[in-house]
Formats: C-alpha cells, sequence, structure tokens
C-alpha cells in the first residue's frame, strides 16, 4: 500500500507484436513461485502490483482476473513510445498523484514499478525517475512520473503520439532529466524469445533453490565471505547456460561461459585427424583448461576482473576474439562441458552435474548449426569425460530430471 494520499496508476505495456516469441508471448504460462502453479506471463506482472494501483493496460482486450482499464496505441502496433504516450494519457484522465510505467512482458515488473514509486514519494522534489540496470543504461518503459512529467512526456511526442517514434529519446526530452534508479537485473528480465521464458522458469524451480541453498551454506561456513566459484557442468545440450542466466537473476553473480576457452587448434583438424584421436585425447586436447585457470578463474576468484581473448565462434578458424573483460562478483559461474574438470578443482567451490532427458539433448543439438564430424568428434570426447573422469555420481550436487541423459 503506498498511503491515503497517493494514488498511483500503473500504465502496462501489452502492445508488442510478440514477433521473436513465436505466438502471444503475454499468454504463455510462467511457472510461480512455491506452489508451482502456472498463470499467464501477463498476469504475473499484473500480480506483483499493489491492490490500490489503477492498472491501464496498453493493448488488445483480454479476459483478466484483475481489474483493468484497456486503451490501444495509435495506430496500433505503432511502437513502445507510442504505447507510452496512449497509456499516460488515459492514465491522467483520473488526476493521478504519481503515474508508473512497466512492460508487460517482465515478470518482476510490478516489483521494478514499486520500488521507483516509494523513490518518488520519499523525494517529494524529485519529478521522474527512470530504471537503470546493471550497465548503467537507460530502461526508458520502467519509469514513474509526477503529473507534470506525465503531460510533458504527452505533449513532447506531438500530434503524432509518439508513433514509430523512439521511447529513450522521448524520455530524454524531460526537463529536469528523470532521476536514475538501479533496479535488479530479475526486475528489469523481458521475455522475448522461448529462451529467455526458460530461464525465468529455470529461476523458480527446485534445483535452482537447492544450489541457492548450497551456496548459502558455503557463505555462512568460515572463510564463506570471499568470492565462490560455482561449476557448472553437464552434457552438450543438458540446460547449463539457461541454469547459469537464471543463477544470475537470483543473486549477484557473473557468469562465465567455458565456450570462451575453446582450444584453437580443435578449430583447425581435418575430419581424418578427428578421427584418429582417442577419446582421451579429445578430452585433453579440445578445451584450454590452463588459459581459463590463469586469464578468468584466478583473478576473478581474487576479486579482479579477468580479461582474456575469447574463442571467436564466428570466425571459427582458430584466431582468438578481441579481449573481453568480465567483472568479479560474490558468486562466479564458471558454466560449460569441462567446468568440473579436475585440473580447477581447487578454484572451484561448488560442482554441479546439469542433466537432460536425451530426447530433450538430441533435440536441442538438432537445433545447433554444427558441423556433423565436428559434433561426433566432440560427443566422444564427452562420453569419456563423464564416464572415466566426472561421472555425473562425483559432482557435490546433480540438478535436472531424475531420468536424465544415459552415459553411452
Amino acid at each position: 500500500m503506498t498511503g491515503p494520499d497517493v494514488r498511483p496508476v500503473a500504465v502496462v505495456l501489452a502492445g508488442g507484436t510478440s514477433r521473436r516469441f513465436g505466438p502471444d508471448k503475454l499468454s504463455a504460462v510462467v511457472p510461480g513461485s512455491g506452489s508451482g502453479s502456472g498463470g499467464t506471463l501477463l498476469e504475473r506482472v499484473l500480480g506483483a502490483l499493489p491492490a490500490d494501483y489503477r492498472v491501464v493496460v496498453v493493448g488488445p482486450e483480454r479476459d483478466l482476473a484483475r481489474a483493468v482499464d484497456f486503451v490501444r496505441e495509435d495506430p496500433p502496433g505503432g511502437g513502445p513510445a507510442a504505447g507510452l504516450v496512449a497509456g499516460l494519457r488515459e492514465a491522467l484522465r483520473t488526476s493521478p498523484s504519481l503515474v508508473v510505467v512497466l512492460p508487460g512482458d517482465a515478470p518482476a515488473g510490478g516489483v521494478g514499478a514499486v520500488r521507483l514509486v516509494a523513490r518518488l514519494v520519499a523525494e517529494p522534489d524529485l519529478q521522474s525517475v527512470v530504471a537503470v540496470d546493471a550497465s548503467d543504461v537507460e530502461q526508458p518503459l520502467q519509469l514513474a512520473l509526477r503529473p507534470a512529467a506525465a503531460r510533458a512526456l504527452v505533449a513532447a511526442a506531438g500530434p503524432d503520439g509518439g508513433a514509430n517514434a523512439s521511447a529513450r529519446r522521448l524520455v530524454r526530452t524531460l526537463d529536469p532529466p528523470a532521476a536514475r534508479e538501479h533496479l535488479g537485473d530479475d526486475q528489469l528480465w523481458d521475455i522475448d524469445t522461448p529462451a529467455q521464458l526458460a530461464v525465468w522458469a529455470t529461476r523458480l524451480s527446485p534445483d535452482l533453490a537447492r544450489v541457492l541453498e548450497a551456496l548459502g551454506r558455503l557463505r555462512d561456513a568460515p572463510g564463506g565471505d570471499r568470492v565462490l566459484v560455482l561449476a557448472l557442468d553437464g552434457r552438450s545440450g543438458a540446460g547449463k547456460s539457461t541454469f547459469a542466466q537464471a543463477l544470475a537473476l537470483a543473486l549477484v553473480a557473473t557468469v562465465l561461459p567455458g565456450d570462451d576457452f575453446y582450444a584453437a587448434g580443435s578449430a583447425t583438424r581435418t575430419p581424418a585427424e578427428r578421427a584418429a584421436m582417442s577419446a582421451a585425447d579429445v578430452v585433453a586436447t579440445v578445451f584450454d583448461w590452463r588459459r581459463l585457470r590463469a586469464e578468468a578463474l584466478e583473478p576473478l576468484g581474487a576479486g579482479r576482473t579477468a580479461r582474456y581473448r575469447p574463442f571467436d565462434w564466428e570466425a571459427g578458424d582458430g584466431r582468438p576474439a578481441g579481449v573481453l573483460e568480465r567483472p568479479s562478483a560474490p558468486v562466479v559461474v564458471l558454466e560449460g562441458v569441462y567446468a568440473g574438470r579436475p585440473e580447477l578443482a581447487d578454484l572451484v567451490d561448488l560442482a554441479v552435474y546439469v542433466g537432460a532427458d536425451e530426447t530433450t539433448r538430441r533435440a536441442r543439438l538438432g537445433q545447433r548449426s554444427d558441423d556433423r564430424d565436428l559434433m561426433a568428434w566432440w560427443e566422444r570426447g564427452e562420453q569419456h569425460y563423464f564416464t572415466g573422469i566426472r561421472p555425473p555420481g562425483s559432482f557435490a550436487l546433480r540438478v535436472g530430471p531424475p531420468g536424465d541423459a544415459p552415459i553411452r
């Protein structure tokens, strides 16, 4: 609740075309925390808003449990700025004390909206507040405004109502400029693709909760105030990258992709040279764990920024890409096949095996454009690694379905 003298209106932008998602993404079912029951993405967004907020949804009318007022941007599909302006016009019609804007595809956007409103309530001299991400980039579709600032935005949009205009440029016309409020990655996470929905669902999964509990025990142990390194290992296509992104939404973490340290020589071997290698040779040469250790894990574990040249997967010829910087964080998540190699064990605090059922794993691999010969060579190495070097049972934790991919 915001108090008797504060009557916020939440403008929820829900008029996108969902081109990258496929079907209507706002109707996609998003798992909930606790009971695990599901609700649509838009219902999740609305459910996070306090009950005393009036809600204006900019987009086509839908059947919703919560009472809302619908309005359309002009023209429909005219873009985020047009939706913003249409929503502000409707919000201002009832003389609100504050207006807060949020996207309809950000599951925790309502939590962020409450924070933005609280900032305006706490600082009466502020006219507007805009969300800022971890990279210090403003997010113009997540902002709170006093009525005068909202009216100024509507006026700045001009007679076409912001159709096909830039929302970022429109928000930057505010005078005085909007104050900046850093929101967490989870509050800014929006869902434009099925992969992003999978990350959000994983964030709410019991498996992720188990990993967070294990990290919490390490943090509570003597010396636990240092940087903790988590290794996510498992077969190709098991979902390690998804799990790593979900962890990064749940805590302050730096994700370190093991694919950055693919050994350069592996890319230039001929099919005949690969066929002549033993599975043990594949494991020994495909992944440059020495460089990973020296250039990334050691500095990150010591609280320093890692600087290295990752393998250039687009070029694919063994030449490294330009220098990449990854800042340290309280938790470093190393994800990828071979992340749990014994040679890295002294730097890893928790090693987790991520499993997947074979049908799902094969379907994911089938969506990749990798060369078949290269994939067969890679899988020979995986089979040797996960049978003779790091079998699933050797990991501190194992997540994924009980009947995950067998090691043959």
